[in-house]
């Protein structure tokens, strides 16, 4: 895929995938009844807020950058730690407004399964981006022009290397 592409198909699976998450936990906070509300609160607007947050924080922790030179535990571990810590800022902020309010907060179980769906969601998006990235690269679209300068055992060794792992995405020319 082109850099352009790529951003485009990642920040729209993040969006979907935040949407998704939020509804299920909607479902969970108000349907399920695990925990009582004496209104139902807004869907929508929330729902609207949180995947631009989560767009805004993903962009801040540099999560639309090049895919190429990252493992797949690198970006799961990537994803973890955001999406942990920007589920904790977004319940301190919802804490620190419900004492302003003297709101009544029913559960901190929440803010677990929360984070639990985003998290579980979005890396399932993201992973499913790069099968697909990975299988094209395999099958040599997408893949980058590289030169080996050199003529020694180790040149020869990155050569092997380079075409015995075609996912890496290099062509040598």
């Amino acid at each position: 895929m082109k850099r352009k592409q790529e951003i485009f198909v990642v920040v729209l699976l993040d969006i979907v995938s935040v949407g998704v998450s939020y509804l299920a936990y909607y479902w969970f906070r108000v349907s399920s009844g695990w925990v009582s509300y004496p209104i139902e609160p807004e869907l929508w607007l929330p729902l609207a807020a949180i995947c631009c947050y989560w767009f805004v924080w993903f962009l801040f922790f540099g999560l639309y950058r090049s895919w190429y030179g990252q493992s797949r535990l690198d970006e799961i571990l990537t994803l973890f730690r955001t999406t942990l810590l920007g589920a904790l800022v977004l319940f301190f902020l919802i804490f620190v407004d419900d004492t302003a309010t003297e709101s009544q907060t029913n559960s901190r179980l929440l803010i677990l399964v929360y984070w639990l769906l985003t998290f579980s969601f979005v890396t399932l998006g993201r992973m499913f981006v790069r099968a697909i990235q990975k299988q094209l690269l395999l099958a040599g679209v997408g893949a980058r022009n590289a030169i080996i300068v050199g003529w020694s055992e180790k040149a020869f060794q990155l050569y092997d290397m380079v075409q015995k792992y075609p996912a890496l995405g290099y062509r040598v020319v």
